[in-house]
């Protein structure tokens, strides 16, 4: 007389309790990687936001005058150097009412940013009229 087993066996259950397990582990490390990665680049925005408002704040300065800088923004400690690399005079001719007519004095400028333990180093020209 066969017996009829209907039921699982141990082995089968165990496999199937190693599958479960392997799965929820796969799953909660994606989870936690998305997690880190997501801060990250969270961190990295606020980072490039700030460096742009601090290249805005700079628009209506006079770079001559600042040498060193540091303060506070968007929560960020930053330390702000402004070196002139080179100035020159020139002279432009202008036809009709368009162009620089004149005299004026081109100066380039080296500003290094450090904020939130990088560094951004960029470069900006500035013209005055003589």
């Amino acid at each position: 007389m066969p017996l009829n087993n209907k039921g699982f066996t141990l082995i089968e259950v165990l496999v199937s309790v190693v599958i479960l397990f392997l799965s929820i582990l796969s799953v909660s490390f994606t989870f936690k990687e998305y997690i880190y990665y997501k801060n990250r680049q969270q961190k990295n925005e606020d980072l490039y936001i700030s460096v742009i408002s601090l290249v805005n704040k700079l628009e209506g300065e006079d770079l001559n005058k600042i040498v060193f800088k540091e303060g506070k923004i968007n929560s960020f400690h930053y330390v702000l150097k402004i070196d002139k690399i080179d100035s020159a005079r020139k002279w432009s001719y202008g036809f009709g009412s368009s162009g620089n007519k004149g005299k004026f004095l081109i100066s380039l400028y080296k500003i290094v940013i450090e904020i939130g333990g990088k560094k951004f180093t960029l470069y900006k020209t500035r013209f005055k009229s003589l």
